[in-house]
């Protein structure tokens, strides 16, 4: 067929109507656009969103409950971080700090007693959304909550801390339905489709996709990476390293298997989200990097965040960032 024309139908006067092939750009290209709307705007049955809400939800909640007991201490008013205090540190009134959008009831409801009501009050809440009752009525209002600890101290959080407030706002766009353990009728399910909740899903898996891969690129750019002191200065990013990582700075060959590891283990979670077929052992990568991370560096809140990035990778129908037809 190289440099042919294609025949086509007859025309009214019976003459052979010929046809130029497509060219292999236009062929390309209406494939690529065919495919991203399939990605993007296909529907698929609102129940693939129930195990990342109540993965999100319940990670939100525990989250809340860190700050539980030292909330009221760092924000009082003889604190290091008092209203005043914070105020100045994020620019407040000074124009260009973008200090105008850090909206929280914390600024002007100070008392401890306070802010130990309203963690416990966003925890709740967190866990609702979990349980998908109240719909984006529930989601907004715990989202909002949630930002209301990061603008009130900002200089506290950690990586897990935005991840978690990163990914909740997505449960806006379809919460999900509500969970249940009771059987189903498929009829229902079909009924329920939704390109909503199929964007939704598409959301979370970028978001998290692009987290690790920013976080992959971040160390690879940093030297400590590549002579293997990484692991030392993780391990006082937390309150206190389940391993004495001092003692290893004697054993080079060991420090750089651990920095080796954990390069490796975001890469093969980057993977795992573009091949379908790694979805499983991507998994195993989540949970052994969220171990690492908490036996070094002692951060719960983000080795609880990249747990509950679980279902993301587990969602039926094609949940892998690359078409699988």
């Amino acid at each position: 067929m190289k440099g042919a024309h294609i025949r086509g139908a007859k025309g009214d006067n019976g003459k052979v109507i010929h046809r130029k092939p497509l060219s292999r750009l236009r062929i390309q290209t209406t494939r690529l656009v065919d495919n991203w709307d399939r990605f993007w705007f296909s529907s698929r049955p609102q129940r693939d969103m129930n195990w990342i809400r109540i993965a999100i939800g319940i990670a939100a909640a525990i989250y809340a409950l860190t700050w539980l007991m030292s909330l009221g201490g760092w924000t009082s008013d003889d604190s290091l971080l008092s209203q005043s205090q914070t105020e100045f540190l994020i620019g407040r009134g000074v124009e260009g700090t973008g200090s105008e959008g850090r909206v929280s009831p914390l600024f002007t409801l100070v008392p401890s007693g306070f802010a130990w009501v309203y963690v416990l009050v966003t925890s709740i809440a967190s866990f609702i959304v979990a349980f998908g009752v109240g719909g984006r009525f529930a989601v907004l209002l715990a989202w909002a909550l949630l930002l209301g600890l990061i603008h009130r101290v900002p200089m506290l959080q950690g990586p897990g801390d935005f991840l978690i407030t990163g990914v909740f706002g997505y449960l806006l766009i379809c919460p999900g339905e509500k969970f249940t353990t009771s059987n189903r009728d498929e009829s229902i399910d079909r009924v329920a489709n939704s390109w909503l909740c199929n964007l939704a899903i598409r959301l979370f898996q970028c978001h998290v996709f692009l987290w690790f891969a920013a976080s992959l690129a971040s160390h690879l750019a940093e030297p400590m990476w590549w002579n293997g002191t990484a692991p030392w200065w993780l391990s006082f990013s937390g309150d206190q390293s389940w391993v004495s990582m001092r003692f290893w700075l004697d054993h080079p060959y060991v420090m750089n298997l651990i920095c080796s590891s954990i390069l490796g283990l975001q890469a093969w979670i980057l993977i795992s989200f573009l091949v379908p077929s790694w979805r499983s052992s991507g998994t195993v990568a989540l949970v052994a990097f969220a171990v690492v991370n908490l036996v070094i560096a002692n951060d719960w809140v983000y080795s609880v965040a990249i747990v509950a990035c679980i279902p993301t990778l587990l969602v039926p129908s094609g949940s892998a960032l690359r078409s699988q037809n």
